[in-house]
Parts: C-alpha cells; sequence; structure tokens
C-alpha cells in the first residue's frame, strides 16, 4: 500500500468517527493510557515462497498475537505504538525420504493511529516495520531477518468488564508490503486503562 492509500484510509476513519459523534455523544473516553494484549489466529494470504519443482505441505492458518499501547486524549484522534507477533505461513518437504521444512513470521514495529466510530467500535490504522524472520531446518538451522515496510488495518468491538478493563474482539489485516506477505487476524484481546487523569 502507498502513502497516499495509507493517508486516504486516515481520512476516511477520520470522517467516519466525525459523523457518527452527532450520533454518540458519550464517545470521548478522557485522557488516558491504555494497553491492549492478547491473540488468536492469522489466516496468510498471499503465494507462499515454496521452492519450484518440489512439493510442499503450505500451513496458512497460524497463532498471532498483539501488544498496543494507545494514548487516548479527550478528542476522537488516539495515538500509540503497536508490536507482537505474526506468523504468515511454513511449509515442509519430503524429497526422497529428505525433510525439511521453512517457517516465516514477523514483528510489527508500527505507528497506530485510531478513531472511534461508536463508543465499543473503535478502528485502527498503522505504518511502520516488520521485522521478518525465516527459519529453514535442513540439515541444521538457518535463520535470516531482514526488514520490511507495512502497514496495519484493524476493526475492533469492546465489551467491558470494569471501570478500567474490557475485552477487545479485533479483525486486523497485516501487510509486509516488498515481500507481499499478508495476513487476515481474527483475535480476543485484554483492555487495561492503566493511567487515567
Amino acid at each position: 500500500m502507498s502513502n497516499n492509500k495509507v493517508i486516504f484510509s486516515l481520512l476516511f476513519f477520520l470522517s467516519l468517527a466525525t459523523s457518527s459523534r452527532g450520533q454518540d455523544a458519550n464517545v470521548k473516553s478522557g485522557n488516558k493510557l491504555t494497553a491492549y494484549i492478547g491473540g488468536g489466529i492469522s489466516f496468510y494470504q498471499g503465494t507462499p515462497g515454496t521452492p519450484s519443482g518440489l512439493e510442499a505441505t503450505v500451513t496458512r492458518i497460524k497463532p498471532a498475537a498483539t501488544l498496543r499501547v494507545m494514548w487516548k486524549p479527550d478528542f476522537l484522534l488516539r495515538l500509540g505504538l503497536e508490536s507482537g507477533l505474526v506468523q504468515f505461513y511454513s511449509y515442509k518437504i519430503d524429497d526422497n525420504g529428505i525433510k525439511s521444512s521453512t517457517s516465516v513470521e514477523a514483528v510489527p514495529l508500527l505507528l497506530v493511529f485510531s478513531m472511534p466510530v461508536t463508543r465499543k467500535l473503535n478502528l485502527y490504522s498503522g505504518t511502520g516495520y516488520y521485522v521478518m524472520r525465516s527459519v529453514l531446518i535442513y540439515d541444521g538451522k538457518v535463520t535470516t531477518t531482514g526488514l520490511s515496510l507495512g502497514w496495519m488495518l484493524a476493526a475492533a468491538y469492546d465489551f467491558p468488564i470494569s471501570s478500567t478493563l474490557g475485552i477487545n474482539t479485533e479483525i486486523k489485516w497485516h501487510k509486509a508490503v516488498p515481500t507481499r506477505d499478508g495476513s487476515l487476524n481474527a483475535q480476543v484481546q485484554l483492555r487495561w486503562d492503566f493511567l487515567r487523569k
């Protein structure tokens, strides 16, 4: 996704949030810091980088995890940082009894913006880097790492438990652009308002 599309997405979120303000006067959250931690399932979207000429058994469904901290001032635009783990895919090869396996995963390092649509429904957009990691197991273990620019889009619905805790259900799209690795995530997260003024 180009920078123009990321900016367009942010403006789209802003227009949605602004239009919803008249429908939900209680959407303002006060000035606080909120942490989200949890995980779920990642569904790989893309073409795995399997070697040509060999039959590979590909696994596209993997665990995923999120750690996010958001600053929520007393207006609609929120700002934060997000990391976690995205396991994109893995595959195994059995070439006449010679077995090998490869897995591809990433740690996102993203600057995240958020807008409330209603009191409980929030939209997220983020951009930054993915620390890509590939592990090859064949007559030993070889690990390679690198950085990839990328972005994230998400929609989350919050179920309050108390004045400071809640359960966040989230659908999220991760995309590492140069490597063309993407995943659709379904996650459940614990929300904790750990600092409020």
